[in-house]
């Protein structure tokens, strides 16, 4: 921990599972290449490609995922790649426990 910086309170950390990256939905390998789940995908392309499997959700179910945690605000940051053909965006989700 940095001086000046706020420690970081475990019951407002959320991980994904073990060695699965995050996205928002739509994001730059979303649908593409071996579908593990309704929302799984290992990819074949972009910066993801290589990474194992990757999770792309949507809004809609965030607070389905976070259960029992209550969910109190929700930020996207988004970027482009490739001359802005691409687009990556991740979710940004402060919850506490209920």
């Amino acid at each position: 921990m940095n001086a000046g910086e706020a420690p970081v309170n475990p019951s407002r950390v959320w991980l994904p599972e073990a060695g699965e990256t995050e996205f928002a939905a739509g994001s730059w390998g979303d649908g593409n290449g071996r579908q593990l789940a309704a929302d799984r995908f290992v990819c074949e392309e972009g910066p993801l490609a290589g990474k194992g499997a990757s999770r792309f959700t949507s809004r809609e179910q965030i607070a389905q995922l976070l259960e029992p945690w209550r969910v109190e605000e929700i930020n996207m940051i988004t970027r482009t790649v490739d001359s802005q053909r691409h687009l990556i965006s991740e979710w940004i989700i402060e919850a506490s426990r209920t």
